[in-house]
């Protein structure tokens, strides 16, 4: 069947035009998908901030209270994310990633500059301290009484890694949609090229004088009534050479 052009003008055409749906509607997800994403990363950093800002005051007043460095380092392992305290001024008091004595200033940061202005800001970007993509939250807050700078982060390759999963969910689906469009494509093809594809040979045959060769009968249709009138000029023409 796949030798036949009408047929492969029937399938092909459709069966293109449904991938390349797929194809685009699964981008168009994948992009929905990761942007919907981060937006649930960056509500969680806010929600982190304000239980860090209210635990580190917490426990500054309480009797017990550790040294903010360490107070960060804990913070940040319990809530898996890049913990980083900073001075108004830009410099940096506490980090649970990186040293902050050899830390750049982060003043001229776009989400520091943001929170200072605007109390929160986001951003993605690399990190000039550790040289990977990650995805920042700051916020305007104060530790007893000082204002300070609560900057949340969390690893771009780890969303991705999330996102990988999600991704090849969106691949299987667009794999077997594609499949089941293909044997749908497939079948309405067939159906509509097979009767053309008997008809043609049958005036081949007729050609070529094979006046035994029929054509099987259709259900219903043009092509059926076609059939049927073709039928009856062979039996018609087998009848007249017969009694000549």
């Amino acid at each position: 069947m796949f030798t036949s052009p009408l047929f492969r003008r029937l399938f092909l055409p459709y069966f293109l035009v449904i991938c390349c749906s797929i194809a685009v509607v699964g981008f168009l997800s994948a992009r929905r998908l990761r942007s919907l994403h981060l937006s649930n990363v960056e509500n969680k950093l806010r929600d982190n901030s304000v239980l860090i800002s209210h635990l580190l005051n917490a426990r500054n007043r309480a009797a017990e209270a550790q040294p903010l460095v360490q107070e960060v380092n804990q913070l940040g392992r319990e809530l898996s994310c890049r913990v980083t305290i900073i001075k108004p001024d830009g410099t940096v008091v506490a980090d649970n990633e990186a040293d902050p004595e050899h830390m750049e200033n982060h003043r001229t940061r776009p989400e520091v500059m943001d929170a200072m202005s605007r109390g929160e800001g986001i951003s993605i970007r690399k990190s000039g301290t550790l040289h990977e993509d990650l995805v920042y939250y700051a916020r305007r807050t104060e530790l007893s009484g000082s204002p300070l700078i609560l900057r949340l982060s969390v690893h771009l390759r780890e969303l991705d890694r999330e996102l990988a999963n999600l991704y090849l969910g969106l691949v299987i689906a667009g794999v077997v949609a594609a499949v089941v469009a293909g044997l749908i494509c497939f079948y309405f093809a067939r159906r509509h090229a097979l009767p053309l594809v008997e008809l043609t040979q049958f005036a081949d045959s007729l050609a070529h004088g094979d006046l035994a060769h029929r054509i099987r009968p259709r259900a219903s249709g043009e092509i059926a009534t076609l059939s049927s009138a073709l039928n009856s000029m062979a039996d018609s023409l087998s009848k007249l050479l017969s009694s000549s």
